[in-house]
């Protein structure tokens, strides 16, 4: 009776363990992170818990915005990550042409940097170049850093976009991000 009650005992003891440990597997590693997974998007990323979260699975699309800094914040700093369907076109053919479009598409577009990168040990490009659109009322300038990965049949945009004079201060929380960033939930 004793050895039984013994077996069941270390049994207990075992399942406990396993459920810790799985109960482990869906938290954010990062100390004031949050995890963030997404079987239909095919990521999983943690952000900080301070940052709000908006989704959008019809428009393949997540986006992470830091703290609303008060009435003079004109524009919320954050990270979004939206994908694509590579379809025939190849993954540095895409590329080009997206990279040959930016200056249409970000008014007062200006490149600052373009590399090669790897993003969870896929090969990516990565940009950093600021825009400023104007119009009759205000002038709106941006600093962006932007990775694009191809990851099986998806190519992935991940856009950090900041007012400039907030881009160095958001750029730790944000390179965090990416540290985390993997594909396939």
């Amino acid at each position: 009776k004793k050895i039984v009650m013994k077996k069941k005992h270390i049994i207990c003891m075992l399942l406990i363990v396993v459920l810790l440990v799985c109960a482990g597997c869906d938290a954010a590693t990062h100390t004031g992170f949050l995890l963030y997974k997404s079987s239909p998007l095919g990521f999983r990323i943690e952000y900080p818990d301070s940052w709000s979260k908006e989704v959008n699975l019809d428009k393949n699309s997540a986006a992470f915005f830091t703290p609303q800094e008060g009435f003079g914040d004109a524009y919320r700093e954050n990270l979004a990550i939206t994908y694509e369907q590579l379809g025939e076109s190849s993954f540095e053919q895409l590329f080009a042409q997206y990279h040959t479009s930016l200056p249409s598409v970000f008014p007062g577009y200006t490149q600052q940097e373009k590399s090669e990168v790897l993003i969870d040990q896929q090969p990516a490009y990565k940009l950093l170049f600021t825009s400023e659109a104007k119009n009759d009322e205000e002038s709106i300038a941006l600093k962006i850093l932007q990775y694009i990965v191809c990851n099986e049949d998806r190519v992935y945009f991940i856009t950090y976009s900041a007012d400039p004079g907030n881009f160095d201060y958001f750029e730790p929380f944000v390179n965090t991000m990416l540290e985390t960033f993997t594909f396939n939930v």
